[in-house]
Parts: C-alpha cells; sequence; structure tokens
C-alpha cells in the first residue's frame, strides 16, 4: 500500500465519508473556504466536542480499518518522539500535491489505517490472537512478535514527518500549524504543571506486551511519556475501559498496565483527559516531557482483561 493510498479517505474529493467531517487548512492564521466553521484564537476549527465525538464514530463505523507494521528504519525514530496520547502517536505525513495525512501509531509497533481499504479481517480477529487472548505475560511476547512480523509493512516514511499534538483537529485537508505552547486555561489538556513527592507511583497502559517506551534493562522512560496517577487504577479495570477513559485514538484494547516510579521532584504536566476521537475521557493524566529514570527496577507488566 503507498501513502498516497493511506490518505485517500482524508481527502474531500475522494472519500464519502469525508463530506461529513470538518476539512481543516491553516495558512498564516486565517480560515480557509473548507472549514465549515470559524477558526478559534490558535488557528483551529472551531468545532464543538460534541460535533468531533459524532464525526469520529461516523468515520469508525464506516470506514474499513487494516493494520500494518512499523518498518524497522522508523522504530528508533518513534521511540525518541513524544506521544499524542498514552501508547499512541499521531504522525504528520506530507504527500505530493501539498495534501496531509496523519498515521495512528499504537505502541510505536502498529499503525492503524483508516484509509477505506478493503478490510482484510486483522482488526476484527484481533481479539482472538494468543498473545491478547490468555495466559501469562510472560508467555505473550513471543506470540505478539510473530503476529507484528505478519503484518504488511507501512509504506510511508514516518520518520519524514513529525508527531502531532492531540489538541489539534486530526483529519486536516492541509498543513498543521506548529504546535502551541500547552494552554493556560483548565479547559485545555494537561494545562497543570506538577511535580513529584517521594514514593509516589505513576501507571500507564499499552495495547501490546512489549514497550517502546519503558526500558526495563536500564530503567529508563522516554520523554513525553504519558501517564496516569495511582487513584486512576481502580477506574481502568480493563484494555478497552483505559480506551475510554484516556480518550485514546489507538482503537486496540491498552491490556498492559505499567507501574513506574519517578524520582522525588521529577516535573510534569497533568490535567483531565478531554473528549476525543469518539471517545469520552475524563481520566487524569501525567505526561513527563523530560522522560526519567526509574527509582529501582521495573516489573513485569500486569495484564488485565480486554472487556
Amino acid at each position: 500500500m503507498s501513502t498516497s493510498s493511506f490518505a485517500s479517505a482524508l481527502s474531500p474529493s475522494t472519500s464519502p465519508v469525508q463530506s461529513k467531517l470538518p476539512t481543516t487548512s491553516v495558512a498564516s492564521g486565517t480560515a480557509q473556504e473548507n472549514c465549515l466553521e470559524p477558526f478559534d484564537s490558535r488557528g483551529i476549527c472551531a468545532w464543538t466536542a460534541s460535533r468531533q465525538r459524532a464525526a469520529f464514530a461516523t468515520l469508525i463505523e464506516e470506514m474499513e480499518v487494516r493494520l500494518f507494521r512499523v518498518v524497522d528504519e522508523d522504530l528508533a525514530w518513534l521511540a525518541e518522539q513524544p506521544e499524542t496520547a498514552m501508547a499512541v502517536q499521531m504522525v504528520a505525513l506530507e504527500l505530493p500535491g501539498g495534501r496531509y495525512s496523519v498515521a495512528v501509531v499504537a505502541g510505536g509497533r502498529v499503525v492503524w489505517d483508516m484509509s477505506g481499504s478493503e478490510d482484510d479481517g486483522k482488526v476484527e480477529r484481533l481479539l482472538d490472537e494468543p498473545w491478547l487472548s490468555g495466559g501469562e505475560a510472560e508467555s505473550r511476547a513471543e506470540p505478539f512478535e510473530a503476529w507484528v512480523a505478519q503484518l504488511p509493512p507501512f509504506e510511508g516514511i514516518l520518520r519524514n514527518g513529525r508527531v502531532v499534538d492531540r489538541r489539534f483537529w486530526i483529519v486536516p485537508a492541509g498543513p498543521f500549524p506548529p504546535p502551541p505552547a500547552p494552554p493556560t486555561t483548565v479547559y485545555g489538556h494537561l494545562p497543570f504543571v506538577g511535580q513529584c513527592g517521594r514514593d509516589e507511583v505513576y501507571y500507564r497502559w499499552e495495547p501490546f506486551p512489549t514497550s517502546r517506551r519503558i526500558d526495563p534493562s536500564t530503567n529508563a522512560v522516554s520523554p513525553g511519556t504519558f501517564t496516569a496517577p495511582l487513584s486512576e487504577v481502580p477506574f481502568v479495570a480493563s484494555g478497552f475501559g483505559a480506551v475510554g477513559r484516556y480518550a485514546l485514538p489507538g482503537l486496540s484494547p491498552a491490556n498492559w498496565r505499567w507501574e513506574l516510579r519517578p524520582p522525588r521532584g521529577t516535573r510534569f504536566r497533568c490535567g483531565a483527559s478531554v473528549p476525543l476521537y469518539g471517545q469520552a475521557g475524563g481520566g487524569v493524566e501525567c505526561v513527563f516531557d523530560s522522560g526519567f529514570a526509574n527509582v529501582g527496577p521495573i516489573a513485569n507488566p500486569v495484564v488485565l482483561p480486554t472487556l
């Protein structure tokens, strides 16, 4: 599959679903004719959260979804980039003719393609895969790697794009503006800054048995990694529960829960997850922009049920 076919559903001229979605273009901070609402002060098409949720519900319902593996050349680049949401990176790719597309990358390993291509059945059968359906955590890594290996490679060059801040509307017809500084109002995403106290514990939920952002061999956590505080654990009892509570654009259930212990004084940004991508949000999130070295060894993740 080519990068241009990946973006075909995001072009107003080629996708029946696109006609139901807002198409945003940004040029010198001015509104374009293809925006259905005025642009706000940050140059973003001023669609309400309810309209965004409804539009994405239509997108997911009517578009076919296919899975592709991230090629080796892009794995290291993705590991060094910040996240768009917990265990999800959305990469803006420039296409021929001045068009842009967004690749949804789950866990730094798998691209979810919503381009409207013919469904190959892998998404529908995802819950039947041995690495997701049962067994001890240690026994799931090998079948997961085998599953990833048989996925077709994603032909777009992710490392030539850039990871998008999720405050942007993610189905544009034109270039993305530069990500703004974190908003100062309580209605923005992660508007507050804090620092860790002594012996604080944080958690994150990922969709795959192996992590590209946590390295147990060195106890290193990558910069730009999303987490949640201890108080969130009782509210996230399943993989799909994490997807909904943290409004994740990746649809795969985040069954693997990691426990992390940042050093005292480590800075983070925090706030409540805002409704996005057809998900309710509402969970408390913290992102460690500079990463950290974990206090003590990092344990293997706890495997949660899918449902």
